[in-house]
């Protein structure tokens, strides 16, 4: 469990470096975890009614990849 408020981006990156995690949130709070990650303002908060947004984010050797895919 985490804490969109208190949340330290850089220490969570450092703790799962090397792992697979699946992050599950919020309409408000998952982009903005989101856009942490990859340290860009991509992603916008979603209608209350989607539930089929994956972000999927990469970091490999310092470089950050990232998508969305949209599952319906």
């Amino acid at each position: 469990m985490y804490n969109p408020k208190t949340l330290n981006i850089e220490s969570f990156k450092k703790e799962t470096l090397g792992k697979k995690v699946l992050i599950v949130g919020h309409s408000n709070t998952t982009p903005k975890f989101v856009n942490q990650m990859i340290n860009q303002k991509v992603y916008a908060a979603i209608e209350d009614g989607t539930f089929g947004n994956l972000y999927m984010v990469t970091v490999v050797d310092n470089i950050i990849s990232y998508q969305l895919l949209k599952l319906e």
